[in-house]
């Protein structure tokens, strides 16, 4: 063989595109004493090839093992997400928020100016009776806001309720008109 034709089967050799006749060529070439200089380099692949194929493997009975490994695992479920899951997170959150606006509500300093309060000159139980009373108010006045806030978390919470219902009533009409698909409910919340 000349250079030529070696350098043309190379390149088709690294492309995949040979036959397993032009491959035996190849390696029979490389693999003798007389390869020229400028196709030394790729000598040491195809005496890689050949020496690897004299390699006898210690233990045949790995497609056995590997097909006994694989036939005794269990299959491994999906991961599936569901909100379900995520409703005691949800809860934490919605209190620790809960908790901030309050706080951040009662920071503001909604007391009068200690002007007004003390304006006029009476006893220590009458002054200490009228800023009791003031601070009462002012405390019934801050958690009604707070109430009332809560009440649109009553509203948010039926309407979950009702779409909870919903999910069941579907998942039951489904099982009337298809008894032969059997459904878990908890897989309708993918």
């Amino acid at each position: 063989m000349n250079i030529k034709e070696v350098e043309i089967l190379l390149k088709q050799y690294y492309a995949g595109k040979t036959t397993l006749d032009e491959d035996q060529e190849l390696k029979d070439f490389f693999n003798g004493d007389d390869v020229p200089e400028p196709l030394l380099a790729h000598k040491p692949l195809f005496l890689f090839l050949q020496e690897e194929k004299e390699v006898k493997l210690i233990r045949t009975d790995f497609d056995q093992r590997m097909d006994k490994t694989l036939s005794n695992s269990s299959p491994v479920a999906p991961a599936r997400f569901s909100l379900v899951d995520w409703y005691p997170a949800i809860a934490v959150a919605a209190s620790v928020l809960l908790i901030a606006v309050m706080f951040f509500v009662f920071q503001n300093d909604h007391n009068p100016s200690k002007n007004q309060r003390t304006a006029w000159a009476g006893t220590s139980q009458e002054i200490a009776f009228d800023e009791t009373k003031y601070l009462l108010e002012m405390v019934s006045a801050e958690l009604n806001t707070g109430i009332s806030k809560i009440e649109k978390l009553n509203i948010l919470d039926n309407a979950l309720n009702d779409i909870n219902k919903l999910q069941k009533f579907y998942y039951y009409q489904n099982q009337i008109i298809n008894p032969d698909v059997i459904i878990h409910p908890s897989e309708n919340n993918q």
